[in-house]
């Protein structure tokens, strides 16, 4: 019973002493020992840990996989910002350039003392050469972040810096074989010699996470890279890296460079060509628009001295008025933005980008191109709607409108678009989410919808124009616009009515002006019942043959021009186009009071000042028609007769 309970208590004191170490080992690798002194990059070792064995499979476990992926970017920033500023101890050049020199010599000390390499010795070695690897590598990661520095405040190119981001990765090539062979043996035999295992396990953890957390740092620093030459090409374009660089080799030593480089962290070749480029464009401003105006100047000059321009000088002077009206402005506002955003190119290059300011840049030349365009538009339509009216008599100005605020509303919403797909929005969703989105839009917009479709089938069916007159069973007047929801009509007492276009669509509407020759002229000319027949038919035939020969009167003989409209149906081209050439006079009716004489027939004018004047003669040619027929006009009159005159007269009647 004893030498059982010997043997278990052997057992179980072998199996401590071989389980033991091996625990020991990995709680002072995870916890009890920290391989970085840095929060921010023991943060990142820890994160790349949590993030190589943590497998996302709902929706809250993605979110928590991707705010760690953030939190890791924030602590590579925040690390890189102090270590570029100076504020990290543990990341000194100089000291740790005097630390490698120290742990170089002891590492060649231990390689040549080779007659009595025991295991002790042979561990130690090792442990000499991981931490001689280790001090290596920081001092070559904190040259390559210099580098990489100086390469951003010299505008290097793509080029340059990938030849330093090589060779700073071929610095992260490690074959650890042999250590993992001795690695393994150590867990086995490290019971045996605990203290010395503990020793090279944590020198060959700290490499390996140095190892990695560089890594992140060279991937994070190649992206950034990567973004900044993305961003920055229009300063590589424009050369204003070459004019850095040249103005820092010259001055960058000088006092001035130094106090500015401390100061604001800045070259003197980035403020100076900072200046440069707000001077240069101001200039290249000037100069455009004041030879823009000198060449407008010297045409209207000629205009002024009544010096005949060709057609091609005329259309120059019309198409550079529109740039300078149009553009100038945009262009201003355009240059002024951009030389901003050279500048805090110039300046943040060297810092962590901010793309806020480059969504806002981007954005703000969104909406200047969508400036310039609506002014481009209204400019054209101010300069060129006369000559196209002009040359071309069927265009309706409706559809100059129509058009017009068409492009307005493309243009706006392409900007919008591209404006959203700069911050990242999914443009694809957005259209997608149009097709639910639009019906609760159409339900709750209906009245405005009908408008907007009627102000459209106004126009196609060419029910009227501007300038038109118009009458409908609430409005009449002039057609002053037709806009998208309502049509302006000016009436006749001068009040503006703005009437839904639905409510046009939708009604009779009575339109004077869809008449090309004729405006109709009607009157009934009575004559007393005494008058002889043979002059009433005289003065009747005279009328007619009048109303022919008048100048102001369409007959049968009138020539006329139809409009060169190419009909696409078969219709009574007179009708289509309002063409009215009848002319009636006869003997119509025997009224209450007078023989009644029908004059029907139209002025060859439709204008309604025109129309009264050639009314107005006619009505006084027949006047004198009817004194040469020994005919006067009829007026009301009733004639009594009474069957007993005596009775008449005793009741105080006189004949």
């Amino acid at each position: 019973m004893t030498s059982s309970i010997t043997h278990a208590l052997k057992t179980l004191f072998a199996f401590l002493l071989l389980v033991c170490p091996a625990f020991a080992f990995d709680y002072a690798n995870n916890i009890d020992y920290h391989t970085f002194k840095t929060k921010e990059l023991s943060r990142i070792n820890d994160i790349d840990y949590e993030l190589s064995v943590f497998v996302a499979k709902t929706e809250s476990e993605r979110k928590l996989e991707t705010a760690l992926k953030d939190q890791r970017a924030l602590n590579i920033k925040n690390f890189l910002k102090q270590l570029i500023a100076g504020k990290l101890a543990d990341y000194d050049l100089s000291v740790m350039q005097a630390e490698h020199k120290t742990l170089k010599a002891a590492h060649d000390k231990l390689a040549r003392d080779e007659s009595s390499f025991s295991r002790s010795k042979y561990v130690a070695y090792l442990v000499s050469d991981l931490n001689l690897r280790s001090i290596q590598l920081s001092i070559k990661f904190v040259e390559f972040v210099d580098a990489i520095q100086n390469r951003l405040d010299n505008y290097d190119t793509k080029e340059q810096f990938d030849k330093t981001l090589v060779d700073f990765r071929q610095e992260l090539i490690f074959n650890p074989r042999l250590y993992e062979m001795v690695y393994e043996d150590i867990l086995n035999l490290g019971y045996r010699k605990g203290s010395e295992s503990l020793i090279y396990l944590k020198a060959y953890d700290k490499l390996l996470d140095e190892l990695d957390v560089y890594n992140a740092m060279l991937m994070f620093i190649h992206k950034y890279v990567e973004e900044v030459l993305k961003t920055d090409s229009i300063i590589d374009y424009l050369r204003i890296n070459n004019m850095v660089t040249a103005i820092n080799r010259h001055f960058g030593r000088t006092d001035a460079g130094r106090i500015i480089k401390k100061r604001l962290n800045i070259s003197i070749g980035q403020v100076a060509a900072s200046v440069l480029v707000f001077i240069l464009f101001y200039a290249f401003y000037v100069a455009i628009f004041k030879i823009i105006e000198f060449i407008i100047k010297a045409l209207n000059n000629g205009i002024n001295k009544q010096q005949e321009l060709k057609d091609r000088e005329k259309q120059i002077l019309r198409f550079l008025e529109l740039i300078h009206k149009a553009l100038s402005r945009p262009i201003k506002v355009f240059l002024i933005s951009f030389a901003f955003d050279i500048v805090q190119r110039l300046i943040f290059i060297t810092s962590a980008r901010n793309e806020g300011l480059v969504y806002i840049f981007e954005s703000l030349y969104s909406l200047i191109a969508v400036w310039a365009l609506f002014r481009m538009v209204d400019y054209f339509v101010f300069y060129y709607s006369d000559f196209f009216l002009k040359r071309y008599p069927t265009m309706r100005k409706e559809i100059i409108n129509f058009f017009l605020f068409l492009s307005k509303f493309l243009i706006l919403i392409t900007a919008v678009l591209v404006i959203l797909d700069n911050m990242g929005v999914n443009i694809s969703g957005i259209l997608a989410s149009l097709g639910i989105g639009g019906l609760a839009i159409a339900l709750a917009a209906r009245e405005s919808l009908t408008n907007v479709f009627g102000s459209i089938q106004i126009i196609l069916d060419n029910a009227f124009s501007q300038g038109q007159w118009i009458v409908t069973d609430k409005y009449q007047g002039t057609v002053v616009e037709i806009g998208l929801r309502s049509t302006r009509i000016r009436t006749f007492d001068n009040a503006m009515v703005f009437a839904p276009n639905g409510y046009l669509a939708n009604t009779e509407v009575k339109n004077w002006n869809k008449r090309q020759l004729g405006r109709r002229i009607k009157m009934s000319i009575g004559v007393p019942y005494d008058s002889r027949m043979t002059d009433v038919i005289n003065a009747v035939d005279d009328i007619r043959a009048m109303l022919i020969d008048h100048e102001g009167i369409a007959d049968d003989k009138t020539e006329y021009e139809l409009s060169s409209e190419v009909m696409a149906r078969v219709l009574q081209k007179e009708d289509q186009f309002g063409v009215r050439k009848t002319l009636l006079v006869y003997l119509n009716d025997y009224g209450d009071s007078a023989m009644n004489i029908l004059v029907y027939c139209f002025s060859k004018s439709i204008d309604w000042e025109e129309w009264l004047r050639v009314k107005q003669d006619v009505m006084v040619r027949i006047s004198e028609i009817l004194t040469k027929n020994n005919l006067s006009f009829a007026f009301p009159s009733r004639t009594i007769y009474l069957a007993n005159e005596s009775k008449a007269a005793s009741r105080g009647f006189k004949f």
